[in-house]
């Protein structure tokens, strides 16, 4: 979609923790939209609503915000007695740097977590943008890269049998 700003349709496959701290993973697959203005505003399922303000070409960084689904006790036994978590809007923050073209590293700032609405949390990542930059990488960086996180906490939910790719595996993406 073209005019005063870009959007997309389509659908996003998301694959996560069933819940925060879960070993438990699970699928889901929803429609997506997602709109930017020109002017800074933006709106979508992916993003939330925001704005986008005016820096140099290598950051990102504005408000916005975003819906938390919430939680079931009931996904999990591991959740008992630990009552639902509501579905509500939380509002934040974001900051990304492209230190390249192809490196890019994100964060983003949530409040309004748990049923009091006053839990805060830090999001933080980094990544490849290409799948040409991919294959450009070093083996070895690469790989001490992806083995650095694997043993971080969020690397080890991320992994569902706890045991990082080696070298010989990665080298085949």
């Amino acid at each position: 979609v073209e005019g005063d700003g870009a959007g997309i349709a389509g659908a996003v496959v998301i694959a996560a923790p069933r819940y925060a701290g879960s070993d438990e993973r699970g699928w889901l697959v929803l429609p997506s939209i997602d709109y930017r203005w020109k002017n800074g505003w933006f709106a979508g399922l992916s993003n939330g609503i925001g704005y986008l303000f005016p820096s140099r070409p290598d950051m990102q960084y504005g408000l916005r915000v975003t819906a938390d689904i919430g939680r079931k006790e009931s996904r999990s036994d591991d959740l008992a007695g630990m009552g639902n978590i509501h579905p509500r809007a939380e509002v934040g923050a974001f900051f990304n740097y492209f230190p390249t073209r192809e490196i890019f590293l994100t964060s983003s700032l949530r409040y309004g977590a748990g049923n009091d609405w006053n839990g805060m949390q830090i999001d933080l990542g980094a990544g490849y943008t290409t799948v040409e930059a991919l294959a450009k990488c070093d083996e070895a960086t690469l790989c001490a890269d992806i083995l650095r996180y694997a043993v971080t906490p969020s690397g080890q939910r991320i992994l569902r049998d706890g045991r990082p790719p080696d070298v010989e595996r990665i080298k085949t993406w």
